[in-house]
């Protein structure tokens, strides 16, 4: 599953991202494993989304990069 998969309100934990280049700009951004990551907002025709990651920190990105971070979904 990827971040793109989750609907609004979902919270996930990173546990990787896909080895292309833009992968390190993601991570340089705050998307590194094991932290925890939450769907706030889609805009109307999908992109971007904008995320919510660790404790608070806001992330806007476009479909085609929240499909590079695989997810797995939390209990919380």
């Amino acid at each position: 599953m990827t971040a793109a998969d989750l609907r609004v309100g979902e919270k996930a934990l990173i546990t990787a991202a896909a080895d292309v280049p833009i992968s390190a700009r993601l991570m340089e951004m705050g998307c590194l494993p094991g932290v925890s990551i939450e769907l706030l907002f889609k805009a109307p025709l999908g992109n971007p989304l904008a995320f919510a990651l660790g404790d608070g920190y806001l992330l806007s990105m476009r479909r085609e990069e929240a499909q590079l971070l695989e997810v797995i979904k939390s209990n919380d």
